[in-house]
């Protein structure tokens, strides 16, 4: 569904261009291995058609969600398109932009290494959650090979810095766009759900020291509901992580001879609202919908206007709910108010 509706809206926007950052295949199911590999297919038959006699570009990378077992099967994909372009570690130029590919992420507590990186090498590795294993071929099929250990492994490997200094380097830095997969630390743009924040010091210390025009980024898809931030200036570069997550997809668009951008498909959640005036004469609002990660901002919010979590049954009509449905956009939720009496 989120692809259908971004090539319509494509269309509808009368874009040049879209950009697909990563994270592109399906990561739920019985078979993943078989998902992604059934999704690449879709990509190549159907889907990346369609742009191709539109005529517009499809720039685009796997993520660290994403098989590195399909890489080749993937770029043979978009290989056969001449609108397709798989730019992980690659450039290429389009309208006289240059766009720049990384899709190597700073190791996590997840299994799926994959595309995982130390960050530098001080870095300092999260306390691990599951197994450390890669995708590899298995018979006529695929599956997961252990690692038996990772961190020993992880030191022979090439750091997220020294992948950012191996990128081909644009002839005109104020005419080029990374598309990094991992946002940059101390920004807003990498808060996971439970508040970590899977910091990238390489990611920030080359854009800064680069100045690029723009910086693209995804990984931590619920960054945005936790901080309420999608694009930020850093110096002479703008970094933009849009997030993504729930029923409709999010997306940016962006005119980059103005530099003005507008981000759309905010209402990723839904929020069921109940307005109460108690006895107390005190305000009360039921939020126990929200999402967990979600509940601390909103209670936050609630204390400053001394209105007060309440489950009830009695209620009313709600007088502040306007500006509370302000707040609930501003963090990506749409809010509707149900059940109120005069």
């Amino acid at each position: 569904m989120y692809y259908s509706i971004i090539r319509k809206k494509a269309l509808q926007h009368n874009v040049d261009m879209v950009i697909n950052g990563g994270d592109m295949l399906p990561k739920r199911g019985n078979n993943i291995f078989r998902a992604q590999q059934k999704f690449i297919r879709y990509l190549e038959k159907d889907y990346f058609p369609r742009f191709e006699k539109a005529e517009i570009h499809y720039v685009c990378c796997l993520g660290n969600d994403d098989m590195r077992i399909y890489d080749q099967v993937f770029d043979n994909a978009c290989s056969r398109f001449e609108f397709v372009h798989n730019i992980a570690q690659r450039k290429i130029e389009i309208n006289g932009l240059e766009f720049i590919g990384m899709n190597y992420v700073a190791d996590y507590p997840f299994g799926l290494k994959d595309r995982c990186r130390m960050d530098k090498k001080e870095f300092v590795f999260p306390i691990q959650r599951g197994t450390p294993s890669f995708s590899v071929e298995k018979g006529s099929g695929a599956g997961w090979e252990d690692i038996e250990d990772w961190f020993t492994l992880a030191n022979t490997l090439p750091t997220i810095e020294d992948e950012l200094r191996a990128l081909v380097r644009p002839k005109n830095m104020r005419k080029a766009i990374y598309v990094i997969h991992m946002p940059p630390a101390g920004l807003g743009l990498d808060v996971c759900a439970n508040g970590d924040r899977p910091e990238s010091r390489a990611v920030f210390n080359f854009l800064l020291k680069e100045q690029p025009l723009l910086s693209l980024h995804g990984h931590i898809h619920e960054s945005y509901k936790m901080t309420g931030i999608w694009n930020v200036p850093m110096g002479e570069t703008i970094c933009v992580q849009p997030g993504q997550g729930g029923m409709h997809p999010v997306y940016v668009l962006i005119d980059t001879d103005t530099m003005e951008m507008e981000r759309f498909g905010h209402d990723t959640e839904t929020l069921m609202v109940k307005g109460y005036t108690l006895d107390d004469g005190i305000k009360h609002i039921r939020i126990s919908e929200l999402p967990e990660y979600l509940i601390k901002p909103f209670k936050d919010w609630m204390q400053e206007r001394t209105i007060k979590d309440y489950p009830g049954e009695e209620h009313t009509n709600y007088s502040l709910f306007s500006e509370f449905e302000d707040f609930c956009r501003s963090k990506g939720i749409k809010a509707k108010l149900l059940n109120t009496k005069p």
